[in-house]
């Protein structure tokens, strides 16, 4: 799971993140402190799910 400030960052550092089995989650303001934490809660129960399917 990784955090950014908006989309396009998250883009630019993590490319092609699904591909590599990762969440980018991005902020809606451009501030860390505003992102979704119930997007972040849904992003690991779905890691932790896949963990325990493999």
């Amino acid at each position: 799971i990784a955090l950014f400030c908006s989309e396009e960052k998250g883009r630019l550092f993590v490319p092609n993140a699904e591909d590599k089995r990762c969440k980018v989650i991005a902020s809606k303001t451009g501030k860390l402190i505003d992102i979704d934490v119930e997007a972040v809660k849904n992003a690991a129960q779905f890691f932790e799910v896949a963990l325990i399917l493999a």
